[in-house]
């Protein structure tokens, strides 16, 4: 794996300086030449795992049909359905049958029928009126019947829009959201992802240290005669290093597994980074002071309980009608006329009186049929009536919870809102924490920069150690992998400043 650091000289500064000493020293030289050589050629960045991942994911072509399904259900919900209206009326064929009565008198049976559509009131009427005319004696009798074939509800209020802007404005806010939001996401796992793969990676780095200082410990121990091999103390050794190297196949099981689902999520394979491929965060946060998308959502909904409760009072006021059961009388009468000359006429004339606890409604219809022309009209007329003895108590309830909703959506308003601004307080605590561990990083890591150097110069000198040197430049490579950590949670914390700007 790829333990990448800079260090205090450069390439060639090293590869000159230890050629010019013994064995030891090549050793150290080939191991410090073909490490910063590897930092020297990488060119992987960040950023272009991000951008693998908001191309070829799954998640990001699933956002994608998410969004244009949704935006097509909330164009659609704002179409209005096309809606009849006016007054229709029809009048049905006559059949003229001849005949005799038990009698023996000559009649006629006619069978007129007419329809008329109340389309504003979602009212239908039919009107029949079986007739019989005794031509002999010039008799005519007959039994209209009138009927109402669906529960009709007389108030319409204005047209309104103000409550169907209202959700159709909450709607699209949260559309949008959900979709940035989504991206955002995205971005958020290749970082966490990959900071896993960092963390992986130090793991392995020191618990191979850990190994090959435990490893070598033990045999300096052995040859000195302080332990012998087969005793408890010997034994307790080994195992505490086989636990070590237990550890360290864990934790490559697991890099391996996260390499595999970092390949499958970005697409891509990954190609370990150095801190040159993260670019350092420039975290700046300002936030709206009224709020971002989920205080105006709130917002929303507050307005539209309120809304919903206002058209409630108006209804009352204005006398709504509900569809609860409906007592009709009906009314209706007939004459009709046959002339020698073959010509005839009909006047059919019928009404219906529907009404119940709330309303009284008044319909009818008259057709006038003659042997050249059939011509239908039609009235309605209204009045309220007494209301039901639970009426008011149900109206009563009905305003309880309208008024309980919209009190409950006001507080959800205003909690909302006192999260929001506690979201931006704990923002400004993580910025103000990670802008003190970049700090405190960087004065480590010059630090462990200088004493890598200064050992080195020891190391070169004669009058330092080759472990030493592996110590320090042990501790360089963990400050290193502890900078990519925290430039990755700047990162991070860039991507949550942008949800809550949102």
């Amino acid at each position: 794996m790829l333990r990448g650091l800079s260090l205090p000289y450069s390439w060639h500064d090293y590869c000159f300086i230890f050629s010019m000493k013994n064995k030891k020293h090549i050793i150290l030289a080939l191991t410090i030449c073909l490490l910063t050589s590897s930092v020297l050629l990488s060119a992987v960045d960040l950023s272009s795992y991000i951008e693998a991942a908001l191309e070829e994911s799954q998640s990001s072509r699933i956002y994608e049909l998410q969004r244009v399904v949704s935006t097509l259900q909330l164009e659609r919900s704002e179409l209005e359905q096309p809606e009849e209206d006016g007054v229709s009326l029809s009048a049905g064929n006559i059949t003229l049958t001849y005949g005799e009565d038990e009698a023996g008198d000559h009649v006629v049976l006619l069978n007129p029928s007419a329809t008329i559509s109340f389309y504003d009131y979602d009212l239908t009427m039919t009107l029949i009126a079986p007739t019989t005319i005794n031509t002999t004696d010039t008799t005519i009798s007959g039994a209209p019947k009138v009927s109402i074939q669906k529960k009709i509800e007389t108030y319409n209020p204005e047209d309104d829009t103000t409550l169907e802007d209202l959700e159709s404005a909450a709607a699209q806010i949260d559309l949008d959201r959900n979709y940035y939001a989504g991206f955002i996401s995205i971005e958020k796992n290749v970082l966490q992802i990959v900071k896993e793969l960092i963390t992986l990676d130090k793991t392995i780095l020191i618990t191979e240290k850990n190994i090959s200082d435990a490893e070598e410990a033990l045999e300096n121990d052995q040859e000195t005669g302080s332990i012998k091999e087969g005793s408890t103390t010997w034994k307790f050794r080994i195992n505490s290093i086989s636990r070590m190297k237990n550890s360290l196949a864990s934790a490559q099981n697991s890099f391996t597994a996260t390499l595999n689902n970092f390949r499958d999520y970005t697409g891509v394979e990954y190609e370990e980074l150095t801190s040159e491929g993260i670019l350092r965060p420039q975290i700046s946060f300002k936030a709206p002071d009224m709020g971002n998308s989920i205080v105006f959502s709130a917002a929303l909904d507050f307005e539209i309980a309120k809304q919903k409760l206002s058209d409630e009072l108006f209804s009352r006021e204005s006398s709504e009608i509900s569809d609860s059961s409906f007592s009709y009388m009906l009314n209706g009468s007939y004459t009709a006329g046959l002339y020698p000359t073959g010509t005839y006429d009909h006047t059919l004339q019928a009404g219906v009186v529907a009404s119940n606890s709330e309303f009284v409604i008044e319909a009818g219809i008259s057709t006038i049929i003659d042997s050249n022309s059939i011509v239908p009209s039609a009235y309605i007329t209204g009045r309220w009536a007494d209301q039901a003895d639970n009426q008011e108590d149900f109206d009563v309830l009905t305003l309880s919870i309208l008024e309980s909703q919209a009190a409950t959506a006001k507080e959800i308003y205003n909690e909302s809102y006192s999260g929001y601004l506690n979201d931006i307080q704990t923002m400004q605590l993580r910025i103000s924490s990670w802008n003190i561990s970049s700090v405190e990083l960087d004065m480590g890591y010059e630090e462990n920069m200088i004493q890598l150097k200064d050992a080195d110069y020891a190391y070169i000198n004669g009058f330092g150690t080759l472990s030493d040197v592996q110590d320090a430049r042990h501790d360089l490579q963990k400050i290193e992998y502890d900078k990519m950590l925290n430039d990755i949670d700047g990162l991070l914390i860039e991507r949550d400043i942008r949800i809550l700007q949102l």
